[in-house]
């Protein structure tokens, strides 16, 4: 027996140290693959073959996803074949390493600073040249993302530091130019550009540089000249292809610029910044299933990415997809929360997800997001701006005043003093606002909706006619902007000329190709001036024209009820639903129309199908408690919902009614009465709120008051649904 267990024992030793073995030798393995990818990985990257590198570090990071040098040496291959996204994911991680690598951080400021994240870009240059003070990519980026005076003056006076150095360097006279521009000192601008072509002429940045330059100045035929030699001299795969790209759409050459991308992807399939551009141009185009299938690419390669995750959202918001819409925002935003757990000093990360909540009407959430943006980056222009558009559109305008005022004088932009005026237009004091618009039609002489927002804040200060030659002024800059047509047209209405308007409002549709909302406009004016066939001709047309214009849609119902034709009415309504299902006015509406036409039962189903929408929408939960309190065995849902509509709108006398009467129903007599009184002085019209106040009254015995309330409800309206009912208890009382 013991012999037994000794070989066992043995055995199990045996086992132990063949595992041990094994184990050994596995690690061994990998540690072996490691190097021979690592080894081939150097060797492709020091002779630029960053494609093949990039496998090769891509398998090093399968085997051990925190190898430095992989990281390191991963995110500078992709970020030098101009895959941007994908690259700063990994020069983050080798940031994370070795906080001291001042090309990754270099890298890491440009990437900020071509996304727009001005802060960053500036914040990871700082950086660098606190410990660097001449390098030349580091002061670049500064150069770059200077816009204050005294942002300029200092990038300029590092740069003079660093001439002696640098002079030689076709970037150090970019960024001396970059920042002559930004002084408005134009000649010496284009002389540094040039300076900067002169000394390296086969490089596509100088020709960019000389491009933007002869754009800003409106010199159309020579930046055409320099993006064109930028794009043949530059690689496929760089980020000068893409800025050339742009460049050709801001020049107007759309066909130019698609064709470009389409060569670049054809070149090089695997360049996901031409990939994300198609994307995001198909977009803007209207080229919904070419953007989809440009972001299928991008995604294949980086499946959470932000950026792409979110625009394929809208994609699918845009072709009625609501659901799987909703699922990528919400995909969108777990990766953006992923990011910001992992990294909670970025703060253009917690911007990008306080736009992404606020995509989703996430307010709160949004707010906080935004919060800690201005606590990371107490400066951040871009968070600041957010988050007063965020107070304004949720009634909390007079929070975003003094930040953006503070702004304004920091660094003066159209935005800035835009919301300002909006600010002050919600506040009510509309002569701030006058000033703040002011700023920014200088700010902005070419924004049409400059002149527009100035002359809604004339309007209100009832400076009439230099509210006209303002909205003239936005007209002549876009015939067809809608806004400052409707306001011309308000104004003639106010004063009782509707067949004015309506002239003013059609001479306008004949010198364009009118859209919905033009038609949309006209059939208010016709409904206003009880031109009801007109007016449906009109709203017929607008829907036509923009077939998810739903307001048009509410309009059309509206007539075909005011007709006594309310099948059309909801069939008007339920072909706005088509197009946007989940639409809260218009499921409304339709709920009120079958409500009025005696169809409960369908009353009920839409009412519910919008609280599904919108759990917490007043106006149905009100209606549908008074349908729940009809029926047997729902009066408590019927308060539920009563209860909740009071909490969301606590001064709507219908709700109050509703409320007054369940608890009515439920033997709450005090209560029930302060809120059916409530109702009636608000509603003093209102025949059956009267008899509502009678009967309670009846019920706790107060039948002067019974009397009282029941003599006006009949005195309203003779014939209103329970008025044999009040006139029977009248007559018992007398």
């Amino acid at each position: 027996m013991f012999l037994v267990r000794l070989r066992r024992i043995h055995n199990v030793r045996g086992l132990i140290i063949a595992l041990a073995f094994l184990l050994t030798s596995s690690a061994c393995s990998t540690e072996a693959q490691k190097k021979r990818h690592l080894e081939r990985g150097e060797e492709y990257f020091g002779e630029e073959q960053y494609q093949e590198a990039i496998i090769e570090f891509l398998n090093v990071i399968q085997l051990d996803e925190n190898d430095r040098v992989a990281n390191q040496r991963l995110g500078l291959a992709l970020y030098n074949t101009g895959q941007l996204g994908p690259a700063f994911r990994y020069l983050q991680r080798a940031a994370e390493f070795n906080p001291n690598d001042t090309e990754v951080r270099v890298r890491l400021a440009t990437i900020y600073r071509y996304s727009g994240q001005i802060e960053e870009a500036r914040e990871e240059a700082g950086a660098v040249l606190q410990d660097d003070p001449k390098n030349l990519d580091a002061l670049t980026v500064f150069a770059d993302t200077a816009s204050s005076p005294g942002e300029i003056e200092g990038a300029m006076r590092r740069l003079e530091n660093a001439r002696s150095e640098h002079e030689a360097d076709a970037r150090f006279h970019l960024a001396r130019g970059v920042l002559f521009i930004r002084q408005q000192e134009m000649d010496e601008a284009e002389a540094a550009f040039q300076e900067a072509t002169d000394r390296e002429p086969d490089s596509p940045a100088g020709h960019l540089a000389l491009g933007t330059f002869y754009l800003v100045t409106n010199d159309f035929t020579k930046a055409a000249t320099e993006f064109d030699q930028a794009a043949e001299i530059a690689p496929t795969r760089s980020g000068t292809q893409i800025r050339v790209v742009d460049f050709y759409r801001l020049l107007g050459r759309a066909d130019d610029a698609n064709a470009r991308l389409d060569a670049l992807v054809a070149e090089a399939p695997d360049f996901l910044p031409a990939w994300q551009r198609i994307a995001g141009y198909s977009f803007a185009d209207g080229d919904y299933e070419r953007s989809k299938e440009a972001l299928e690419h991008v995604l294949e390669t980086t499946p959470r990415n932000p950026e792409a995750l979110r625009l394929l959202a809208e994609v699918y918001r845009e072709t009625g997809d609501r659901k799987a819409a909703d699922e990528k925002f919400r995909e969108t935003i777990s990766v953006l929360q992923d990011f910001v757990q992992r990294r909670p000093e970025q703060a253009s990360a917690h911007f990008r997800l306080a736009q992404m909540h606020m995509r989703v009407g996430e307010i709160e959430q949004a707010r906080t997001s935004l919060d800690t943006v201005i606590e990371i980056a107490p400066n951040s222009p871009s968070a600041s701006i957010l988050l007063a558009e965020l107070n304004i559109r949720t009634g909390r305008a007079s929070l975003a005043i003094a930040p953006l005022q503070d702004l304004a004088q920091r660094q003066p932009t159209a935005i800035t003093n835009k919301l300002l005026g909006q600010a002050f237009l919600a506040e009510k004091d509309f002569e701030q606002a006058v000033d703040a618009f002011r700023e920014y039609v200088a700010l902005a002489p070419t924004e049409a909706e400059a002149y527009h927002d100035l002359g809604t804040s004339l309007t209100a200060l009832n400076q009439t006619e230099e509210a006209i030659k303002q909205f003239r002024e936005a007209l002549s800059l876009d015939p067809t902007y809608v806004e400052p047509l409707a306001m011309l047209a308000t104004l003639d209405a106010r004063q009782q000329r509707l067949g004015r308007a309506i002239e003013t409002v059609q001479s306008q549709m004949d010198q364009i190709e009118p859209t919905g909302r033009h038609h949309f406009l006209l059939g208010q004016l016709y409904r206003a001036s009880n031109d009801l066939d007109q007016a449906e001709q009109s709203f017929t047309t607008a829907v036509e024209l923009q077939p998810d214009l739903n307001a048009a849609y509410a309009q059309l119902a509206a007539i075909y009820s005011s007709t006594n034709r309310e099948e059309e009415a909801i069939a008007a309504l339920e072909r706005g639903l088509e197009h946007d299902p989940e639409n809260v006015p218009v499921m409304m509406l339709k709920g009120m129309v079958q409500h009025q036409t005696a169809n409960i039962g369908a009353a009920q189903s839409t009412y519910e199908e919008l609280l599904g929408v919108n759990p917490r929408f007043a106006p149905a939960a009100n209606n549908l408690a008074y349908i729940y309190q009809e029926q047997e065995g729902m009066l408590e849902k019927a308060l539920e919902l009563a209860e909740m509509a009071r909490a969301e709108a606590p001064d709507n006398p219908d709700i109050a009614d509703t409320l007054g009467w369940i608890l009515y129903k439920r033997g709450t007599y005090e209560r029930a009465l302060g809120l059916v009184k409530e109702a009636a002085a608000a509603r003093p019209d209102n025949a059956e709120i009267h008899f509502h106040v009678g009967f309670v009254h009846y019920r706790l015995g107060e039948f002067q008051d019974t009397a009282e309330a029941f003599s006006r409800a009949l005195e309203l309206d003779p014939n209103f649904p329970l008025a044999e009912e009040a006139q029977t208890i009248l007559l018992e009382l007398r």
